[in-house]
């Protein structure tokens, strides 16, 4: 911890947690935002954040206002945000969702968990996705259980645009703790350095991908 490592309790989570830290490096909180086309999915996510610590804060105000307007009466907006599998025929509800959690302040972090949407609607879904990535306040990461196969176009335009895709919600679970985790660290190593000396850089945890 002084020297900014991250450490992980199970040797399957290593790479589902560097995948993570290498897509959004460490975030400021844990507020986590959820959105899923599938309930059981939606549950899943939750229930795996909790078990980290992370914290699934129901929404509110504008942000709630302004996803009952955009979605069908019986979709949930509070946080997870069930946009139902409506998605997959419109794939915008759910690219306008993640726009609204992102850009709502509400959260330190959204996750996206997809259900077994297919190409070539998860293509459209996929492209819309990585024009928002870098543009939010807040980073993002992406889950989803269908087969690869099933969307091969929307998997190359995650590879190319370098959104890694997590294959279970436990998983993008834990590299949203690691997010959290990781920017809990660097926020204290800078707290805690007194200074660089000549020619010293400061210190703080980074993240290496090759």
């Amino acid at each position: 911890r002084r020297h900014g490592v991250l450490r992980v309790a199970d040797i399957q989570d290593l790479f589902p947690v560097a995948r993570a830290l290498g897509a959004v490096g460490g975030v400021p909180g844990r507020r986590i935002g959820i959105v899923s086309m599938s309930g059981g999915a939606c549950s899943m996510l939750v229930d795996s954040c909790e078990a980290f610590g992370l914290d699934v804060p129901v929404f509110g105000g504008r942000l709630c206002a302004d996803l009952d307007a955009l979605l069908p009466a019986y979709a949930s907006s509070r946080n997870p945000v069930d946009v139902t599998a409506t998605g997959i025929e419109r794939p915008e509800l759910v690219t306008e969702s993640m726009r609204l959690v992102l850009e709502s302040g509400q959260v330190d972090l959204a996750l996206l968990q997809l259900g077994t949407n297919a190409d070539p609607s998860a293509a459209v879904m996929a492209e819309r996705l990585t024009e928002m990535q870098g543009k939010t306040p807040v980073p993002f990461l992406v889950g989803r259980l269908g087969a690869p196969d099933l969307a091969p176009s929307a998997v190359a335009i995650y590879r190319a645009a370098g959104i890694p895709i997590f294959a279970w919600p436990s998983q993008l679970a834990v590299g949203a703790a690691a997010a959290a985790d990781f920017g809990a660290l660097s926020a204290g190593a800078e707290a805690a350095w007194p200074g660089p000396g000549p020619g010293v850089a400061a210190p703080g945890p980074a993240v290496s991908m090759t």
